[in-house]
């Protein structure tokens, strides 16, 4: 059974506590996907190889998927309010170390301290936004939350490009500096402090560590897996080392008076929907701004620029952040179960019209479906975090919403490397069979087909090198990259209805009276 809510009385300055938590998720969502597009210049500014390059992306999600849990366990311990400062200040050292940086060894250090920051900040979030309104304004307030972070992460591509074109890559992290000062001073002023009083201060060190060390092993192993290879003993000793660490979490946290992880949560079907719905959710949000991304800028096929692609994924942001402040409405009206399970076929359907993208299409095949897509995100990317939220005790807010948060990591790690894994696939495939009809091979196939890998400028000169057959093997190669788009893409599709399916079977009509009615359109428990 869920649990409903008991609360203190709100803040009145509830909207400055919103702020501040907005502010704080913009920054980090932008700084999350905006690094893609300043890797390029920052990689050459400091000298960096791929594999420099690859750690300063991973070492961030490594971070806080490993901590995030903790985060949200030690803000209902110690106060939400706490952590959201440090998390707050972690995240914007972290941004000053790397804009400061002149080795790729600080920037990777100060990637890892943006992530603990991160993992400490985003659980603290939803917390104080739980804790400071009221019932019937919390659906709003979520609605305006994931709306910002979804925002957040669409436009770090353009906001990523366009300070790059405008000033350097170092903008972007130092853009990052008064969204964090605003949102301390913020926090000072309308944020009063909130903990779990009934709680022991104990931290419970063991579920933490093998937390972390599970999370850990299973976002790298997968986030290596195409890079080391599947079956390599490295990837499949991660793999299978963190499904042992995961049992062993269960087993430890079970005898525990004061567990990290309370595992009755997992008995509220509100509470599993929640988390099943933000990893699906989270992976169709992290694989289209991934892959659209990449085949708008891909030179064999529209050859946009970096800001041009940033302004090419405006109707998904745009779309997202308004039906994102319908969603409560929409739940109130014809119930969570259907408009949950709505967002996610209205996300499957986006995807499955970018799976009929051929080789000749312009921009105007792939507008409806990032509206689509949008249109999804907003419905879904904010309730479900609520969804499982109000499903607890307020005293274990933190810790619902840190689990809510690896789930949503798991998501973005286990979606970009399904999807990657197939595109790859697909692509090379295709690519080989190009390669083989023009009789190129030897060092010549090995850089040709770094195309796959996103290997551009290496490509691109042995492209040169190939005379009369240059212009075939272009034709080829772009229906190659096509090719594994489309296969990206059918999957995603296929992955978000197989979670409208889950999620609707879990949120049944019948489970609406877990939940105190004024939780309903905020829940749909």
């Amino acid at each position: 059974m869920g649990h409903w809510h008991t609360h203190p009385k709100p803040h009145p300055n509830k909207w400055g506590a919103l702020a501040a938590a907005c502010l704080i998720l913009f920054s980090i969502a932008v700084s999350t996907t905006g690094i893609m597009i300043v890797l390029p210049d920052l990689g050459n500014d400091l000298n960096m190889g791929i594999s420099e390059q690859t750690w300063i992306v991973n070492i961030y999600m490594l971070v806080v998927a490993a901590a995030v849990v903790a985060g949200g366990q030690l803000g209902d311990i110690f106060g939400r309010r706490l952590m959201f400062v440090v998390g707050v200040l972690l995240f914007m050292a972290g941004s000053i170390m790397i804009a400061t940086a002149d080795s790729a060894t600080t920037v990777i250090v100060g990637r890892a301290v943006q992530g603990l920051g991160a993992a400490a900040a985003v659980p603290a979030t939803i917390s104080i936004i739980d804790v400071a309104f009221p019932p019937e304004q919390r659906p709003l307030a979520m609605g305006v939350w994931g709306g910002i972070l979804g925002v957040g992460f669409a436009l770090g591509v353009l906001i990523g490009g366009l300070l790059t074109d405008l000033g350097s890559w170092q903008w972007l992290f130092w853009f990052n500096v008064p969204f964090c000062v605003l949102a301390l001073l913020i926090t000072f002023w309308a944020i009063s402090e909130s903990r779990d009083e009934s709680r022991s201060r104990v931290v419970d060190i063991a579920g933490l560590v093998i937390m972390a060390v599970a999370m850990f092993s299973i976002v790298l192993g997968f986030d290596q897996g195409e890079a080391w290879g599947w079956g390599s003993g490295a990837v499949l000793g991660l793999l299978i080392g963190s499904a042992v660490f995961f049992i062993a979490f269960v087993a430890v946290e079970s005898r525990l008076k004061n567990p990290m992880v309370h595992l009755e949560l997992f008995r509220s079907r509100a509470f599993v929907a929640g988390n099943i719905g933000t990893f699906f959710v989270t992976w169709a949000l992290v694989t289209a701004l991934f892959f659209v991304s990449r085949y708008l800028q891909n030179f064999l096929l529209l050859d946009y620029s970096a800001l041009e692609a940033g302004i090419a994924l405006m109707p998904l942001g745009a779309t997202m952040f308004v039906l994102s402040m319908f969603s409560s409405r929409a739940i109130r009206w014809i119930g969570a179960p259907l408009a949950l399970t709505l967002g996610l076929l209205l996300l499957a359907g986006g995807f499955l019209l970018l799976s009929e993208i051929s080789l000749n299409s312009d921009y105007s095949a792939f507008w409806i479906p990032m509206v689509l897509i949008g249109a999804g995100l907003g419905l879904t990317f904010g309730p479900f975090t609520a969804i499982a939220v109000a499903s607890v005790e307020t005293s274990r807010v933190g810790e619902a919403s840190g689990i809510v948060n690896m789930s949503r990591y798991l998501g973005a790690a286990l979606g970009i490397a399904v999807c990657t894994v197939l595109y790859n696939t697909a692509a090379l495939d295709k690519l080989s069979q190009v390669i083989g009809k023009l009789g190129i091979g030897g060092s010549a196939q090995e850089k040709l087909d770094q195309l796959v890998a996103g290997d551009t400028s290496t490509a691109r000169a042995e492209i040169e090198r190939l005379g009369s057959a240059k212009q075939a093997f272009i034709d080829g190669a772009g229906q190659a990259m096509t090719d594994g788009f489309v296969v990206a893409m059918l999957t995603v599709a296929i992955a978000c209805t197989v979670g409208a399916a889950l999620c609707f079977a879990l949120l049944s009509k019948k489970h609406l009276t877990q939940v105190p009615p004024a939780e309903v359109g905020k829940a749909g428990e």
